[in-house]
């Protein structure tokens, strides 16, 4: 409780979906909560502490971030929302916004404002979500606000994992009564022995039992992790072709970054083809190879081959239930297919790693393979794509519908990346399933779009991944077990740069003190008014400056602004020239709500030094506790698995409320699962003794996240039924994540869509022309 300087404010006004809602404001150590004082639909809402992307402290209510949406349509020539109120006759402002909060009516509905100078009083809290939920709280007294504002940075911005709410939550009897700990769901040992493997074969023994299915038993478990010795960010267990020794695994790390060397994600046991992954090979400028890396792969790519009476190699494509010879002599194809080596990069960024020493394999050196790089944009790039898709919903606060059009969405590129990941997909799964190649892939560390693309490929290939249970062991296996960095990805312990005041006043020490110290502004870095457009506001709006307590922040602002714009103005050379611009400043000063305009304070050297020593602050901050590693990989994930979902309705056992609770959860650090960034560091800090899994609120809810339309596959081993082949071109946005409705973000594309169905594509030189988003191996090499 050191933290907190206020445990809850009363009379406050929530405004969330368009919706104004007085009430009170709760703090606890590790929730913020709303409690609605009338009869609404919305009585609580909670918000957990690391849920918070973004907090902003403005002057005022959040309601004047109307005005600027007005201006910003009016300067653009954009037509306002039919939700959004116009706001261009600022003389009709007049509509009783405390009415309308103690009603719970909608913002949008209002026809104007009863007092535009009320929505000057007091201070806001804008608050945008990572699960994209934006609200925003006014407050009546700024003090009260600020230490709401101050508590909420000490319990966002933490030191450590250990201060999270995973390690404070109790669980309810519901998720107690469970019969099986889930933090014990996967089993490495159960997981590929149910995928068809034999690993409990001594080497000796494998001439002389026959494998169950095509290679099965080719591969062992290897102790060189044990102890996290080898590298930490991979798990203890290791799968490696049993041809190859502990003594070679060890020299072939020395030559893939991070030391995470090819090791085995997925056995198909159809026709013994594998999913391996590793990290990146150090081939540098100098084109370094290594005979240990070439040998592992060579026999990764071999375990599932045999060699005939005329020493020939064949690709056995038979499975245990096939017992005719008849059949095997005809699954058996004496052709040599290309393993696939999957650069999950762009090339230009693969070969740009060379210069640090890194890079992509020197094909010639690998025996029989063929690479191809997917495309796959880095941890930025996704990065950015998502702050585009937060600043379309910035408003959804004040407003119930924001503007979302076609063109805004298509210019964030997110629909773009999930077509790539789901055509990477598509490749993987065809080149295994039909083709009957190996697949090796890997990115740059091997933990990012490696995760994306094997997991994504295994659902569409095994049933078994497509249950609930069965999506929980995957999860473990190919991203908390392989060492996807959950923490520093989802940014759980926040950082300081995360937090704006934007009404923050530094005030002078003394009268003599340097300009730095001096200046006494008032910063809005998202009220960004013109000048024009804001003197027109504060003219038309007829605001004069008062007594009442509501506005002392304010009149301490003109005050303490206008004695250190003029003591700037005094310690100029031109002191003239200034003291006139400072009489020209006073007489504007008359009719802006704050007791200065624009113009003064843009105009003057302290706002230019105040503006420099706030960026250096800044800068301060991202030096100690950055952000810059965040990225919205398993975002990414759990979007194309609703796509997937989407395209095969019938073939999923969990619905897409299961995906989104799962994202949620992502978030809150209510349960242990991701809050750490390998295994290394879960079993260091002895998670699964400390905190409860996530799996134990699936299991113990699991009607509610059950598809009523799954249907279950009858034969397991009917490989061309159960697989699942990703259409590319049939993605749509993930409204209900995004708190959205369909229509709102995908009407226009399926009234597109619709169209497009009657259309005929036409021919050239007798052949149909392809989609653009066709998918070709050889587009990617």
């Amino acid at each position: 409780m050191e933290y907190l300087k206020i445990t809850n404010a009363s009379n406050v006004t929530l405004h969330r979906r368009g919706i104004s809602i007085n009430g009170d404001l709760h703090l606890t150590t590790h929730h913020l909560i709303f409690v609605s004082k009338i009869n609404s639909r919305l009585k609580e809402l909670w918000i957990c502490y690391p849920m918070i992307n973004h907090l902003e402290k403005n002057l005022g209510s959040s309601l004047i971030d109307l005005l600027t949406i007005s201006n910003d349509n009016d300067n653009t020539n954009n037509s306002i929302p039919s939700n959004g109120i116009n706001l261009n006759n600022y003389n009709n402002l007049s509509a009783n916004i405390n009415n309308n909060a103690s009603t719970g009516e909608s913002i949008d509905n209002l026809d104007h404002l009863k007092n535009l100078k009320s929505l000057y009083k007091g201070s806001c809290l804008k608050i945008k979500c990572k699960d994209f939920s934006n609200l925003s709280i006014d407050f009546v007294d700024d003090k009260i606000c600020q230490d709401v504002f101050d508590s909420i940075i000490k319990l966002t911005c933490l030191s450590t994992i250990e201060k999270l709410y995973a390690f404070l939550y109790q669980p309810i009897s519901l998720e107690k009564n469970l019969p099986l700990n889930s933090w014990f769901i996967f089993n490495p040992q159960n997981e590929f022995k149910r995928q068809g493997l034999n690993l409990l074969i001594n080497n000796h023994e494998y001439n002389s039992i026959p494998p169950l299915y095509p290679g099965s038993n080719s591969w062992r478990f290897s102790n060189i992790n044990l102890n996290y010795q080898l590298t930490p960010t991979y798990p203890s267990f290791l799968i490696v072709p049993s041809s190859i020794s502990d003594n070679l695994i060890k020299y072939a790390s020395k030559f893939r970054s991070k030391q995470r060397i090819p090791t085995l994600s997925y056995y198909y046991k159809k026709n013994g083809c594998t999913i391996t992954r590793s990290s990146q090979p150090l081939t540098g400028l100098k084109q370094s190879r290594s005979i240990q890396d070439e040998k592992l792969i060579d026999e990764i790519f071999k375990s599932n081959q045999i060699i005939n009476n005329n020493n020939t190699i064949v690709i056995n494509n038979n499975n245990n239930n096939n017992n005719n010879n008849n059949n095997n002599n005809n699954n058996k194809k004496s052709v040599r297919r290309l393993n696939l080596i999957i650069d999950a990069r762009p090339q230009t960024n693969a070969m740009a790693q060379t210069a640090l020493g890194a890079g992509t394999e020197i094909i010639d050196n690998y025996k029989n393979c063929k690479r191809i790089f997917l495309g796959i944009d880095n941890i930025h790039v996704m990065r950015d794509s998502i702050t585009k898709i937060n600043n379309i919903l910035k408003d959804s606060d004040i407003l119930k519908n924001p503007l979302i059009t076609k063109d805004l969405l298509e210019k964030t590129n997110w629909l773009k990346y999930i077509n790539i990941l789901l055509s990477s997909t598509d490749l993987i799964v065809k080149s295994i399933h039909f083709n009957n190649v190996h697949t090796l892939v890997h990115c740059s560390d091997g933990w990012d779009r490696t995760a994306q693309v094997c997991s994504l490929a295994q659902i569409c290939l095994d049933p078994f991944f497509r249950t609930i249970e069965g999506f929980a062991i995957l999860i473990e296996k190919d991203w908390l077990s392989a060492g996807h960095r959950f923490n520093e990805r989802s940014g759980h312990l926040s950082s300081e740069t995360k937090f704006v005041n934007n009404c923050k006043l530094s005030k002078s020490s003394s009268k003599n003190s340097n300009l730095n110290q001096t200046s006494s502004v008032f910063v809005n870095s998202n009220r960004s008014y013109s000048n024009n457009n804001l003197n027109n506001l504060y003219k038309n709006a007829n605001l004069n400056n008062d007594n009442n307590n509501n506005s002392n922040l304010i009149n301490s602002s003109q005050n303490s602004s206008t004695s250190s714009l003029n003591s700037t103005n005094n310690n100029n050379n031109n002191n003239n020239n200034n003291n006139n611009n400072n009489n020209n400043n006073n007489n504007k000063n008359s009719n802006s709500p704050f007791g200065f305009s624009l113009e003064s304070i843009t105009n003057s050297e302290s706002f230019n030094q105040a503006t420099g020593a706030f960026y250096s602050v800044s800068n301060h901050f991202k030096k100690q506790k950055h952000l810059k590693f965040t990225s919205p990989i398993f975002h990414q994930f759990l979007d194309s698995v609703y796509q997937l979902l989407r395209q095969n309705p019938n073939k999923f056992e969990f619905n897409e409320r299961f995906l989104r609770r799962l994202y949620y959860h992502l978030y809150s650090c209510q349960y242990g699962n991701f809050l750490c960034d390998n295994e290394k560091e879960r079993v260091t800090k002895k998670i699964s003794e400390r905190t409860r899994s996530v799996w134990d609120y699936f299991l113990a809810r699991k009607l509610d996240f059950t598809n009523q339309t799954y249907i279950k596959p009858f034969d397991l081993d009917d490989y061309d039924n159960n697989v699942i082949i990703p259409n590319s071109e049939d993605i749509r946005w993930w409204y209900q994540l995004f708190g959205r409705s369909n229509e709102e973000m995908n009407g226009e594309y399926d009234r597109q869509n619709a169209l497009m169905k009657n259309f005929v594509i036409p021919k050239q030189n007798g052949k149909q022309i392809k989609s653009i988003h066709s998918f070709k191996t050889s587009d990617r090499t």
